[in-house]
């Protein structure tokens, strides 16, 4: 996701041979710390090798960049060819498209922009009922065809926002890279998305602590030893913006053409991969609660909801999220 709602519970020592790298990229920091055979990698070399990797991937699927491949997309009447890495998100989209009842929806772009959270800047009144109406008449996964090289419109202003996903694929990239160089142990951070593998410097498993809301990043509401997997958390919280004490957040329900309605003001939910993870967690904040835990539930996610109710935190998980945090080291 596009925001900062994981923390990573650092230990105050560590080995020799354990390294890190941090930059920047889609406008979130990014951190990769590795130790084990591999850590003699060179850092300089490996933080060359990373931020060409995310540089690339930005240049794929920025909505920010105008000479992107996505905007590039965006701005065509039918649409074309288009390189393996976007065909293969948007693939996978379409499948999470299809799990979460239509809640993750990448064609909401029209809309995320009408409602300021897009390239063209931020706003502070909300849209007409008309202009929203206008807006959905340009969505729908329904006027996207897919096909082996080529994704093609049916309509000509159909546009594609990848941000519930386009940082959960660049963790995977970067775990991708991380494993061909053969690192037994690593942690991978990009804006608050996370894969995990093998375990830190003192020889127990990666920590997380899942961030309180409204905390700014500085508590944890609780903390888990996940494994090898991905770990995304999706919020309400932090990308916003008020009108009349009205609270309008970045994450559309594509039904409504509108900010969610929801009380779930955080989700989080642990997946071998961090596209996925990052997607059904950006879904259960349109879901809500109920459909959410029933999703997570039939598909056997680890899933943690953070519900608001009369004013008051409660705090929902999936069988599969109390199974795996059952198993936690005493301790966490």
């Amino acid at each position: 996701m596009r925001i900062w709602t994981l923390l990573l519970l650092l230990c105050p020592m560590a080995p020799l041979d354990a390294a890190e790298i941090r930059g920047n990229t889609m406008g979130s920091p990014y951190q990769v710390k590795w130790h084990g055979e591999a850590a003699a990698i060179d850092p300089e070399q490996l933080q060359h090798q990373v931020h060409q990797r995310l540089a690339q991937l930005n240049h794929t699927f920025s909505h920010f960049q105008p000479q992107s491949e996505l905007s590039r997309f965006n701005r065509s009447a039918q649409g074309g060819e288009v390189s393996t890495a976007l065909l293969e998100v948007v693939h996978r989209a379409n499948t999470l498209h299809q799990h979460t009842e239509g809640t993750l929806d990448i064609t909401v772009a029209p809309l995320v922009s009408l409602w300021g959270f897009g390239p063209d800047g931020a706003i502070t009144t909300p849209p007409s009922a008309e202009a929203i109406a206008e807006a959905r008449t340009k969505t729908g996964m329904e006027k996207l065809t897919l096909g082996p090289q080529r994704l093609e419109k049916s309509h000509p202003d159909l546009t594609l926002n990848l941000g519930a996903i386009a940082k959960g694929y660049a963790v995977d990239q970067l775990a991708e890279l991380l494993e061909a160089r053969g690192v037994p142990n690593y942690l991978i951070n990009v804006g608050g998305e996370m894969r995990l593998k093998g375990r830190n410097p003192q020889g127990n498993l990666w920590r997380i602590g899942i961030e309180q809301p409204g905390s700014k990043g500085q508590q944890s509401m609780l903390t888990v030893a996940p494994g090898d997997a991905a770990v995304a958390t999706s919020g309400d919280y932090r990308q916003y913006f008020r009108h009349q004490g009205k609270h309008y957040t970045h994450i559309i329900d594509p039904t409504l053409g509108a900010p969610i309605q929801s009380q779930v003001i955080s989700a989080t939910v642990i997946h071998p991969y961090c596209l996925e993870a990052d997607g059904y967690a950006t879904a259960a904040m349109v879901m809500g609660a109920e459909r959410a835990l029933a999703m997570a539930e039939h598909l056997g996610l680890a899933m943690m909801l953070i519900e608001v109710e009369d004013g008051q935190w409660q705090l929902h998980r999936s069988r599969a999220f109390k199974q795996l945090t059952s198993r936690d080291p005493p301790g966490l």
